[in-house]
């Protein structure tokens, strides 16, 4: 099960939430947009939550929604960017 199937089948159930979610998404089929946008839609992450997301694709945004980016770090030719969620 992929990770998109992953979040999918959880969301099925609206009352799990998570501290942090760390994803390592297929480099290939480049969906760690869709991942974040998924997280978001389905609301996984409490507020204060945290999403680790490694990736291969070019820069993806400082903020999606209610999700900001708090760090970002290359490795050779992958990305982590580490995301916090802040609800006013």
């Amino acid at each position: 099960m992929d990770g998109l199937q992953l979040i999918q089948k959880i969301a099925k159930n609206n009352n799990i939430k998570f501290n942090n979610i760390l994803m390592d998404a297929p480099y290939k089929l480049e969906v760690a947009e869709e991942i974040i946008n998924l997280v978001n839609k389905y609301d996984l992450l409490y507020n204060n939550g945290i999403l680790v997301l490694e990736y291969s694709t070019d820069k993806l945004k400082d903020n999606y929604n209610n999700l900001t980016l708090i760090k970002s770090k290359k490795y050779n030719d992958k990305y982590v960017n580490i995301y916090h969620k802040v609800i006013d």
